[in-house]
């Protein structure tokens, strides 16, 4: 088993950025690539481990809207030659900055109560200066605990986010909001340096 996880998270990190399924290394989970919010495709640039004091809590896959993704790696890359981009702060900005669809699947390894959850959300968009409203507006969508093998996906346009809990969507029309969330993986305290890495390793691949 232990080497067939190894193959398959090989596999992975050798994949395109735009491949059908990504495998996160630490906990062997395989993400399908997902539908974007507004129908377009998306490519999924890496995946990466949530850890808690060293315990595995999700494991994630982060993808964006494939023309738009792929435009401004290359034009991020061109502008900054050599750089690498799984170590360049700027690069995760301008990919947090990006207006184009981007979403984050997170595969939950152990229960998860909503207060915790509440709480991470609620760090993150108060240390990025979103008025206090807003962010007990948005936390209100978190109603449930988070059982072991379910998901929460996170899907941003422009204009607003859809949050999906164990498989019930509520949407939250609020720029703001789905511009800042994104600091909480894509920002310089991003929440798992793996995933990070291993965008910064897909985005390298696009050519």
């Amino acid at each position: 088993m232990k080497l067939a996880i190894a193959a398959l998270a090989a596999a992975a990190l050798a994949a395109p950025a735009h491949a059908d399924t990504l495998t996160e290394e630490a906990s062997g989970h395989v993400f399908t690539a997902p539908a974007g919010p507004d129908g377009r495709p998306l490519m999924c640039l890496g995946t990466g481990l949530r850890k808690k004091f060293f315990i595995k809590v999700y494991a994630a896959v982060f993808c964006v809207d494939r023309a738009a993704g792929t435009a401004a790696v290359k034009k991020y890359a061109a502008a900054h030659p050599g750089a690498d981009l799984a170590e360049d702060s700027g690069f995760f900005l301008a990919l947090r900055d990006l207006a184009a669809p981007k979403t984050i699947r997170m595969y939950f390894l152990r229960e998860v109560d909503k207060g915790k959850i509440k709480e991470a959300y609620s760090e993150t968009l108060h240390n990025a200066g979103l008025p206090q409203a807003k962010i007990d507006a948005f936390t209100a969508l978190v109603d449930r605990d988070i059982r072991e093998h379910a998901e929460i996906v996170l899907a941003t346009t422009p204009g607003g986010l859809t949050l999906t809990l164990d498989g019930v969507e509520k949407k939250f029309d609020d720029a703001e909001v789905a511009h800042l969330i994104w600091d909480a993986w894509l920002g310089p305290k991003g929440v798992s340096d793996s995933l990070k890495e291993s965008i910064g390793r897909g985005a390298g691949a696009i050519k």
